[in-house]
């Protein structure tokens, strides 16, 4: 059954205002959540048997499967033309760039039925 999950990557911003304690808070998780995602992008790309810290968040955990299991992914990352945010958008196409060398190991049902037969007969 397909499952779609849609997880927001919101770069930082720069306020004026001064934040609550709650939007601290939130802003706080949020990035550990964030870096969290990156921590794990990175080990996934990496070659070499590496420890993925999935359980190091609720988003990791939640995105366990799509980006380590029988799943296809799609990451869209937004840039902007604008000058001033020259090292968000190339920090953003670096993280990209790592995504894509995530290796996928999607199967078809078809296949996936094959290679569980196979298992069962042996």
């Amino acid at each position: 059954k397909p499952q779609q999950y849609r997880t927001p990557w919101v770069p930082e911003t720069k306020r004026e205002l001064t934040p609550t304690k709650e939007v601290l808070q939130e802003t706080k998780q949020l990035k550990r959540s964030l870096i969290t995602f990156r921590n794990v992008i990175f080990a996934l790309s990496s070659h070499g048997s590496q420890h993925v810290p999935y359980r190091e968040s609720k988003l990791t955990r939640a995105l366990r499967d799509c980006l380590g299991g029988n799943y296809r992914t799609c990451l869209l990352v937004v840039v902007s033309p604008k000058s001033s945010s020259i090292s968000e958008t190339l920090s953003s196409l670096q993280f990209a760039s790592r995504a894509m060398a995530v290796p996928s190991r999607f199967l078809f049902p078809s296949q996936l039925r094959y290679s569980l037969e196979q298992v069962f007969l042996v």
